[in-house]
């Protein structure tokens, strides 16, 4: 307890010297603090969890004063916080200690009370926006661990099978009958987004890791009502390494997640993989695919970069060409749209809704981002 009271003194004295100065200063050093606690609370969870695996009697007095190192770290903020929603320092006291999962001393339901708290200016600024956006972000894999922890049919297809099919269904083109191109031009980007929102899905690659399940994930569209859907074929070869990843799935614009049952086909040197649903008897909403889009033309791309679910950003196309990998040639678009980590396999589409291309990577070294054409994804079907 003594810690304690030292480290909420410490950030007194800092947040007292910022008010006379610059807020730069407490950014910088406040951090310190933050981690302080970290470790703290790093340390009597690391002797809780021996005391509970040895059933020892000090069990409930670590509980309790895990809790209290926890909730002290959570209030001394709280003027600094009403300030300063999204600042360095209440990110990291807010989301490193409360990521949302059972096992988190700080639930999400707490981040979220206290974000609604705030005045509307500073939920509504940029810094409030995307501080609400990490929270929705949490939701979201709260919803998907939630539903892949209670249901074991969702399991689906295995990494050692993928693995198999990877190899099999290279170049095998299958019987899609995808939709035509849409007519139907959409005005605004919002009007757009909510039209490809509903066949836009996430990719769920869980593994265990310290008894806790984790989940990593990627993006995908539907092709075909009946679950047909295409991501790229570096998601499906993450998956397949063997003896790391326990199930696969895809989770729709509701939250509902459905297993993944089997890869149809595939194009390494074109990064893209047609894989297939369980879809349970619902019918989903499939993207029409377009044509090749010329350059500088308008682009959207709808994905998951980082685990920030459903971003939506715009662009133009600024080169098609042709290239080689893995020692076969391949067709390539760059864009300006911005995409990140997560939002691989997730479609690029014109004004009208069309899928003109795949998102599959981007170079940070020269700022490339690459896109498969659609033309590419049509080898594949029929």
């Amino acid at each position: 307890m003594k810690k304690i009271l030292v480290l909420i003194v410490l950030f007194n004295v800092l947040y007292a010297r910022a008010q006379q100065s610059d807020q730069s200063y407490f950014e910088q050093h406040v951090i310190k603090v933050v981690m302080d606690y970290n470790a703290e609370i790093g340390k009597l969870g690391e002797a809780l969890k021996l005391a509970k695996a040895s059933n020892s009697a000090d069990t409930i007095a670590l509980q309790g004063k895990r809790k209290e190192t926890v909730y002290a770290c959570f209030q001394v903020p709280q003027d600094f916080v009403v300030k300063n929603p999204a600042s360095p320092f209440c990110i990291a006291a807010l989301t490193m200690l409360g990521e949302g999962g059972d096992s988190s001393p700080v639930q999400l339901v707490d981040l979220e009370r206290l974000f609604n708290s705030l005045a509307p200016e500073l939920r509504n600024n940029a810094e409030g926006r995307a501080y609400a956006a990490k929270l929705a972000s949490l939701n979201w894999l709260n919803r998907i661990k939630k539903q892949l922890n209670d249901a074991s049919v969702l399991k689906g297809i295995s990494g050692n099978a993928v693995a198999e099919q990877l190899k099999e269904k290279i170049g095998k083109r299958i019987a899609v009958n995808p939709l035509g191109p849409a007519s139907t031009f959409f005005d605004t980007d919002s009007a757009l987004m909510n039209k490809i929102k509903p066949s836009v899905l996430i990719v769920n690659m869980a593994y265990q890791k310290d008894n806790t399940l984790k989940v990593n994930t990627a993006t995908a569209y539907v092709i075909a009502a009946s679950g047909i859907c295409v991501t790229n074929y570096h998601v499906m070869r993450e998956y397949s390494r063997k003896g790391i990843y326990t199930s696969l799935s895809v989770t729709d614009p509701k939250g509902k997640v459905y297993p993944v049952t089997e890869l149809l086909s595939c194009s390494e040197s074109d990064d893209l993989a047609v894989f297939k649903v369980d879809t349970r008897g619902e019918r989903f909403i499939a993207l029409p695919l377009g044509e090749e889009a010329e350059k500088m033309r308008p682009v959207y791309v709808l994905g998951h970069p980082k685990q920030d679910f459903y971003q939506f950003t715009t662009g133009q196309v600024t080169e098609n060409y042709s290239s080689t990998l893995f020692g076969r040639p391949c067709k390539l678009m760059n864009i300006t749209a911005e995409f990140n980590v997560g939002s691989s396999g997730g479609p690029i589409v014109d004004g009208y809704g069309n899928v003109v291309g795949t998102v599959s990577r981007r170079n940070d070294g020269n700022g490339m981002k690459m896109g498969i054409p659609v033309s590419e994804l049509r080898k594949l079907i029929e």
